[in-house]
């Protein structure tokens, strides 16, 4: 279970021209999935560890900005932080070959 020092996480997607939310991380660890997820995440999206968005099938098409804002607390003198990071994707594996 994550423990927060705020009071939530929140993990979106740049689509469409616009950032939706993806997966919401309460403090006492309840984690949702936005009911406005783009399909195209649907099945694809968890979280694994203290706070990583994993995908899974990543496609060319997943060429794209992801955000993550933790909550703080206020009442503490916290401010909420927001962390972006850009996915490139610049091929894909379409076969193996064992030698």
């Amino acid at each position: 279970m994550l423990h927060l020092c705020g009071k939530f996480i929140i993990w979106a997607v740049y689509y469409n021209n616009q950032f939706h939310n993806l997966i919401t991380e309460y403090k006492n660890g309840y984690r949702v999935i936005a009911s406005s997820i783009p399909s195209a995440y649907n099945g694809r999206i968890g979280i694994e560890g203290r706070a990583s968005l994993l995908i899974g099938n990543i496609a060319l098409q997943d060429n794209t900005t992801f955000r993550c804002i933790l909550g703080a607390e206020p009442a503490v003198g916290l401010l909420n932080h927001t962390s972006t990071i850009r996915l490139i994707v610049t091929g894909m594996v379409t076969y193996f070959r064992w030698l």
